[in-house]
């Protein structure tokens, strides 16, 4: 039988040659991705290096993969573990990441040639005469698609492009369900604080009313007293309703990001006055936003669209197909009825209405596009990054003054309380200084709660990666 493929296989040189050539040819024709379009950087982060950062402000760059550890909060390092587990979000990204590897996978397949075989039996009559007739064949075919413009290198490239978009698009998936888990808990541990607060306010209001009620009828305090107190009380009540209803929101938005059905009190055992408020350089580098995912999958997608356009503009060219075969006759007896054939066919396009310029022109508008989406999200996180790094700031400052606000109009209310009762003072001083104690204590734990949300803000701006002092 090997006297068949000798037989096959036995090509003259000239189309040896001819092959040859083409293939050589081929080698000078691949795709090579195009330079970033530039993107003007804002002032505030022109000439900061990592180097510089740290230097000028004694800062230290520390990539945290575990970001949320600097909120020293062993509960919440828990509840990320469960996070990892049990979100739905999480495990949809991650299904789409599988099929995205599976997509490229099935592209890179066409790097290689085709194999398959064939048997067929085959029976028959003829209505003629009666006759009868059978037959069995078999066959080998292989095929082959030479990649001569690099083409097929560019639809690789394009379909490697699409998987680190639904790579970072997993890592954006992740990052913003962590930032809203550590913004969700936090939410929750502030609203039982000030729950709390509220109702020793409410307490609080509840005693002094019982105090003027008393005075009412000791004939020391006047109507008026009394039935504004009742309002103190009766706004009081409405605050805590209120902040009950909020804690019991978030604490189901905290279920739902961790795959339970609800969370009860005993779940959640953390205190808001435990969680450590992080120390976060205001200098941040511009390279370190290249950590950013969607920076990452705009990037992904102009170089999909770059490659796309070099896949139409290689339509025009030729393109040439290899194909081999080999075919029994009979199944019966194997030592006969050998065929094969052995193909290169060589397919240009002529004429086709305009058909692949057309096609050459709307990936030429979608890499316009790309071009365009990717500088416009390059500034959008410029311009996001500033504005968390700003709320940071302005957050920062605000927290010693609504401390020295506390202590004021804790020593306040304390001192008009002990004259009220001492008679030395009108019962409106009293009033007004009680409201603004309570204020205080509830903005105070308002003020920490925006602080730390800003900082969870920060980390999710900067991709989890910053100029960060430890303790």
């Amino acid at each position: 039988m090997s006297r068949y493929f000798d037989q096959l296989f036995r090509l003259p040189t000239l189309r040896l040659a001819i092959i040859g050539l083409i293939l050589a040819a081929s080698g000078c024709n691949h795709y090579t991705p195009q330079a970033l379009p530039a993107t003007q950087i804002p002032e505030a982060f022109n000439n900061i290096t990592d180097t510089q950062a740290g230097k000028e402000t004694q800062w230290q760059l520390v990539p945290l993969t575990q970001w949320w550890q600097v909120f020293g909060s062993p509960e919440l390092n828990q509840l990320f573990t469960e996070l990892e587990l049990n979100n739905f979000d999480l495990k949809t990204a991650a299904i789409s990441l599988r099929q995205a590897s599976a997509m490229y996978a099935q592209q890179r397949s066409n790097n290689w040639p085709t194999l398959d075989t064939s048997i067929n039996n085959r029976n028959g009559i003829s209505f003629d005469n009666g006759s009868h007739n059978h037959s069995n064949t078999a066959s080998i075919n292989a095929g082959y698609n030479v990649d001569l413009w690099g083409q097929r290198d560019a639809e690789n490239s394009s379909a490697a492009m699409a998987l680190v978009a639904q790579q970072e698009s997993y890592r954006s998936t992740v990052l913003q369900m962590r930032a809203q888990l550590a913004q969700t808990y936090l939410n929750t541990l502030a609203l039982r604080e000030r729950e709390e607060i509220a109702q020793q306010n409410l307490n609080a209001g509840t005693n002094l009313f019982k105090l003027i009620e008393l005075r009412f009828e000791a004939g020391i305090a006047s109507r008026i007293e009394l039935d504004q107190q009742r309002n103190v009380l009766l706004n009081s009540q409405a605050q805590l309703h209120t902040l009950q209803r909020n804690r019991v929101t978030s604490e189901r938005a905290l279920a739902i990001l961790l795959g339970r059905a609800s969370i009860v009190a005993s779940d959640i055992q953390g205190m808001f006055t435990q969680i450590k408020t992080p120390n976060i350089s205001p200098l941040q580098p511009a390279a370190l936003l290249e950590t950013r995912p969607d920076i990452a999958i705009a990037e992904a997608y102009l170089r999909e669209q770059e490659a796309n356009v070099y896949v139409q503009r290689k339509k025009r060219w030729p393109r040439l197909n290899l194909s081999a075969n080999v075919n029994l006759s009979n199944l019966a007896d194997i030592n006969q009825g050998w065929s094969g054939n052995l193909v290169e066919g060589l397919t240009m396009p002529i004429f086709n209405a305009g058909n692949i310029k057309q096609q050459i022109a709307y990936a030429e508008g979608g890499l316009e596009k790309a071009q365009l989406g990717y500088q416009l999200t390059v500034l959008k996180a410029f311009s996001d990054t500033l504005e968390t790094l700003s709320e940071w700031q302005h957050q920062a400052r605000l927290q010693p003054i609504r401390e020295q606000e506390l202590a004021n109009n804790r020593q306040l209310y304390s001192l008009a309380r002990l004259r009220y009762e001492a008679g030395d003072t009108d019962f409106l001083t009293l009033l007004a200084a009680q409201r603004s104690w309570f204020n205080a204590r509830d903005s105070h734990i308002q003020a920490r709660h925006q602080h730390l949300q800003a900082a969870v803000n920060v980390y999710r701006a900067m991709g989890g990666k910053l100029n960060y002092m430890g303790e």
